[in-house]
Parts: structure tokens; C-alpha cells; sequence
């Protein structure tokens, strides 16, 4: 058995560390919640509506990609589309918006010559 010079030889580290549990490509953390809308949609489909397996797993499957945008891992990237841009002044090319309603607008809209 060699002995290892932690200065130059590479450390073996786990590649699992930091990263989340996961069955497949389903996270850990998910697994209870997922259970919850299957049952959830098992009762509304099945037992309050009396609608067959097609109309249980479309509204499960619905449902838990629902789940899985809003809660998942970077779920960052498909909520933060629905936030307004910072700022009030909006601009498109060149000009300012000005809203066409009346009561909004006090000063009226003139035209602007163009300079090339």
C-alpha cells in the first residue's frame, strides 16, 4: 500500500454529494406529494364523478407536471417569465409608451418628425 501526498495526488470524492435523492428521474422530494394528487384525483375522477381511468390519469398527469414546474428543481425558470420587467417606463424601438385611453393620458399624443 502506497502512501498519498495530499499535495499532489487528486482526492477521491463522492460524486453524490450535494446533489438531491432521486428514484430514476423523479426527485425524492417529490414522491409524497405525487401520491397525494393521485389519490386526490382518484377520488374527484373515479369516486365523485364516476369518469373512467382516462379522465383519472389526464388529470393526474396534469396535475403533477403542474406540481413539478412550480416546485422543482430551477422551477425559477418557468415562473419568472409571469413577472413583470422592472420599471415603469416601457419602450418599444424608440418611443415611450403612451396609453390611448383618455382618462390616462392627460397630455394628447403628437407626432414626432423623424430625423433619419
Amino acid at each position: 500500500m502506497t502512501l498519498r501526498d495530499p499535495d499532489k495526488d487528486f482526492i477521491k470524492v463522492n460524486k453524490a454529494l450535494g446533489k438531491i435523492p432521486s428514484i430514476g428521474p423523479i426527485p425524492a422530494n417529490q414522491l409524497v406529494p405525487w401520491a397525494g394528487i393521485f389519490l386526490i384525483s382518484w377520488l374527484v375522477t373515479r369516486e365523485l364523478l364516476g369518469l373512467g381511468l382516462f379522465a383519472f390519469f389526464a388529470l393526474s398527469f396534469w396535475l403533477i407536471v403542474s406540481w413539478w414546474l412550480l416546485t422543482g428543481n430551477r422551477s425559477y425558470e418557468f415562473t419568472d417569465r409571469f413577472k413583470n420587467p422592472p420599471g415603469s417606463d416601457w419602450t418599444v424601438g424608440d418611443r415611450a409608451y403612451r396609453s390611448l385611453l383618455q382618462r390616462t393620458n392627460k397630455q394628447p399624443i403628437q407626432r414626432r418628425s423623424r430625423t433619419p
